[in-house]
């Protein structure tokens, strides 16, 4: 009788571990699924961003063996509004998808391969993905998983995003402007010897970016009009110059304070354009006491290369 009892319990507590080998066998499954999903994956414009096209990027980052955070973002850059903004918690379904709640109804993340593909559990529930975004638009679909870190500059709200080109040469400027300082990359590419990358920090915010051939050399220049950030909404601009299409350099803008001739009523509120491919600064003029006059003052620069480094040069001042 003891043997057959203590036979009983053993085959028991065998039965029990084995199902708690199968237990744990299943979740170290997904763990290895929640793995694999774990990265950054991005809708189809991505590829087209620098061109304009809208996209949004999905985050997936793993909680526990059963469970990940989702995270849905889209580009807000030059003031554009997102077109979808979504959190939430998804659980693992099986080894290929994860399942999240929204209300009465189930959002399904489906995977294969590198791609993951957003839809309604059901057929009839594919309109509420609509509720994340503006009118019109809706986060399903596939997001394909990145291999190389996200550029993320187009999420950043209030970014300056924006890619230019001429005669073959391209530039694509980046830069915050949530801050007295901001951080500024430029990437050139068409040039024969240094497609360098420039990155530096720059006071206040860039407000535009433009390209033209401002010395009749067939070769672009690209300037940043920029915002400095003071309560006086004082500018200032800073160029690069392409050099026979090999290298670029920098282009010194003098400062406006300092310079004798259009200094006097100076008080900011600068506006820079481009016209004729002449630099223009334009200001309000100000009297000694710092009353505002009906005048503003335009400032016609030229720019002198050949020496080390070129320069912005005062060709021609009128008040009107």
């Amino acid at each position: 009788m003891t043997f057959k009892f203590c036979f009983t319990c053993i085959t028991l507590i065998l039965i029990l571990q084995s199902c708690g080998d199968v237990a744990n066998s299943g979740s170290t499954d997904f763990s290895k699924s929640l793995s694999s999903m774990n990265g950054i994956y991005v809708s189809e414009g991505y590829t087209t961003r620098d061109d304009g096209s809208d996209w949004s990027s999905l985050s997936i980052i793993p909680i526990n063996d059963h469970q990940a955070q989702m995270n849905i973002r889209s580009r807000v850059d030059n003031d554009k509004a997102a077109t979808c903004t979504y959190a939430s918690t998804a659980s693992v379904k099986d080894a290929n998808s994860l399942e999240a709640s929204f209300l009465k109804n189930s959002i399904l993340f489906s995977f294969d391969k590198n791609q993951v593909r957003i839809s309604g559990a059901a057929e009839n529930e594919a309109s509420f993905l609509e509720s994340f975004c503006v009118e019109g638009k809706s986060i399903a679909g596939t997001y394909t998983k990145l291999t190389e870190p996200l550029d993320d500059a187009q999420l950043l709200e209030g970014g300056f995003v924006k890619k230019l080109s001429m005669n073959g040469i391209s530039f694509k400027i980046q830069a915050g402007s949530t801050g007295s300082s901001n951080s500024l990359l430029i990437q050139a590419s068409g040039l024969t010897e240094d497609n360098q990358k420039i990155m530096t920090e720059i006071k206040g915010f860039i407000t535009e970016a433009q390209v033209a051939d401002l010395n009749g050399d067939a070769w672009p220049e690209l300037l940043l009009f920029i915002d400095l950030g003071k309560s006086k909404k004082t500018g200032t601009v800073l160029a690069y110059s392409v050099n026979e299409g090999k290298t670029m350099s920098l282009v010194e803008y003098p400062n406006t304070f300092e310079s004798d001739q259009i200094s006097e009523g100076y008080m900011g509120q600068d506006k820079f354009s481009l016209k004729d491919n002449k630099l223009i600064q334009e200001f309000p003029v100000h009297t000694a006491d710092g009353k505002l006059t009906n005048k503003t003052r335009e400032v016609l620069y030229q720019l002198v290369k050949g020496s080390n480094p070129s320069f912005f040069e005062v060709e021609k001042v009128s008040d009107h």
